[in-house]
């Protein structure tokens, strides 16, 4: 059973904790992707003290994202004489090693670092330390988002909602949103054509809504045939109507036909909006009024699109 969201956090605390001591540079921290799945996990740092977390979060910005990009490790023993350093303006960084965070098949979930205010000189020992350590939580991570994973669809399921998303929107930002997808004829489709053509019909949705929804977010299946996209970090200014467009992006793919031997699927689904703060402060909270409004899609005749009531008050 996948590890529980506290525990995670605090292995990963206690793995930063040792590393310091191991390379007592300014400070050594965990930096995850935007796209990992574990971007619920606080940014790391290693030493207590430190409580402004805008300082690795622009790293995460400039070195580690080119250590993302690259899949390689990225050591500068002066910072100002590498060619990130205009781009990053931050003289209080002058020194740096990070080793991505990277699962058996390549998927890039973050970047250990180390950091100081100086100049340095990184030993080979040190250089091994954090690619080892970067090493072993890409494995141990790779483990994790495996349990995480809908083994029929390749998205995320319910467990990623239920141990992750749910405990903690602040990684979301202050506007987020929730796109709710549910297919309309699951049933007939099931009873007409049985249940492996049903399961390629819910596949080939999975696959229609991932390739539909722009980076950054988080699609999870919750079961049968219904979707969850979490949309983070979104414009508080046109909420609505990127929400909206998303939305009708599903809408059309997912009622194009789908062709599967013999079968030719006709298809619809109903989508319900809703986001924060307007709907709720909370995932829960917002995830059952965007519930709601698939319910109203529902019992007002299917394939359309319905956005949560908007308490005038909230707007």
């Amino acid at each position: 059973m996948t590890a529980t969201w506290e525990k995670t956090q605090q292995a990963l605390r206690q793995v930063l904790m040792e590393l310091h001591d191991l390379v007592p540079t300014r400070d050594v921290f965990i930096v995850l992707a935007p796209s990992s799945p574990f971007t619920m996990l606080s940014t790391h740092i290693a030493k207590e003290k430190t409580k402004d977390d805008r300082y690795p979060r622009l790293m995460a910005q400039i070195y580690c994202q080119e250590v993302q990009r690259t899949g390689q490790t990225l050591m500068i023993s002066d910072t100002r004489e590498h060619a990130l350093f205009s781009a990053a303006q931050d003289s209080s960084v002058l020194a740096y090693l990070g080793s991505p965070i990277m699962s058996p098949d390549g998927t890039i979930f973050g970047t250990v670092c180390a950091v100081h205010d100086a100049p340095y000189v990184f030993s080979d020992q040190q250089y091994r330390t954090i690619v080892m350590v970067a090493h072993l939580l890409g494995v141990l991570l790779g483990i994790e988002q495996s349990a995480l994973m809908d083994s029929l669809t390749g998205v995320y399921h319910r467990v990623f909602y239920d141990q992750y998303l749910h405990f903690d929107a602040i990684e979301l930002g202050c506007t987020w949103g929730i796109v709710f997808i549910d297919g309309d004829n699951m049933k007939q489709i099931n009873d007409e054509w049985g249940h492996r053509i049903g399961d390629l019909t819910i596949c080939e949705l999975a696959r229609r809504i991932s390739i539909t929804v722009p980076e950054p977010r988080y699609i999870i299946r919750l079961g049968g045939d219904e979707f969850v996209v979490v949309l983070p970090h979104l414009d508080s200014k046109d909420i609505y109507q990127y929400l909206w467009s998303i939305a009708e992006r599903i809408a059309l793919v997912t009622s194009q036909p789908m062709i599967f031997d013999s079968a030719t699927i006709h298809g619809s689904t109903s989508i319900g909006i809703a986001w924060a703060p307007v709907h709720g402060t909370n995932v829960s909270q917002v995830m059952h009024q965007a519930d709601l409004a698939v319910l109203n899609a529902k019992a007002a005749g299917k394939a359309r699109i319905v956005v949560a009531p908007i308490d005038p008050s909230k707007k």
